[in-house]
């Protein structure tokens, strides 16, 4: 599976920190992909939602997935839209795993501060995190919402998103599956941004768009130029 590598630079940070995000697995097997990451030594495994498959509605998967990131590396998890959709998994079940659950919260690891969005609510809850000291990292499934605010469970405001909030350093974000199709730098269609879609994959300021490590939720249209992706962020003190 493909990796890709992104280095970020701040005062905020006092060492270095090796950061792997992880994002729509979508119940598949996963024993390859934590070989994969284990390899990397990472300070910390982020897991930024869609570890279910609501179309054909299985997570039998998911539980032993999120116990093997904690078995890696400390590990936070939010939700993706396949969890809300789809909720099978208690918040009691995912804790035990050994993983931390930000369900609109966040929690300090050592300089830094993990925050997890979930879908369709407000961001009202941000503005705490916010004010917090610390190198800010939101996991946020949709990425979308960094252009459109959420409002309610299908529909959007318009009104601006994530852009706006400054002062939050580093946003991550998978959902899109790279477009499915990429024709140059866009992807062909996904959910919530529609065709051409320019929010699928790499760095569009401080946010990060990863592909998933799942090929589809709906195998009967396969990826194209558009490969499975383990996302790694290194931390490094100016």
């Amino acid at each position: 599976m493909k990796l890709t590598k992104y280095e970020r630079v701040s005062p905020k940070v006092t060492r270095p920190y090796k950061l792997v995000m992880l994002s729509d697995v979508h119940n598949k097997p996963f024993d390859m992909l934590i070989a994969q990451v284990a390899a990397e030594q990472p300070d910390a495994i982020l897991v930024v939602g869609d570890i279910v498959d609501r179309h054909r509605k299985t997570y039998k998967r998911a539980l032993p997935f999120l116990k093997a990131c904690a078995q890696t590396a400390p590990t936070f998890f939010s939700y993706g839209n396949h969890e809300i959709k789809f909720p099978k998994l208690s918040e009691e079940e995912i804790c035990e795993t050994g993983v931390v659950l930000l369900d609109n919260s966040f929690i300090r690891f050592g300089d830094l501060l993990i925050g997890g969005h979930t879908p369709y609510t407000p961001f009202a809850w941000l503005s705490n995190f916010e004010q917090k000291d610390g190198y800010k990292i939101l996991l946020n499934h949709h990425p979308e919402y960094f252009y459109k605010e959420p409002d309610g469970r299908k529909n959007f405001t318009g009104n601006p998103g994530l852009r706006d909030h400054g002062a939050i350093d580093l946003i991550l974000s998978g959902h899109a599956h790279g477009g499915q199709w990429r024709l140059g730098n866009r992807g062909v269609l996904a959910p919530g941004q529609g065709l051409m879609a320019k929010y699928v994959r790499g760095e569009f300021g401080h946010m990060i768009v990863g592909t998933g490590v799942a090929n589809t939720a709906t195998p009967l249209i396969p990826r194209f130029f558009n490969p499975r992706e383990i996302v790694e962020i290194t931390l490094r003190p100016e």
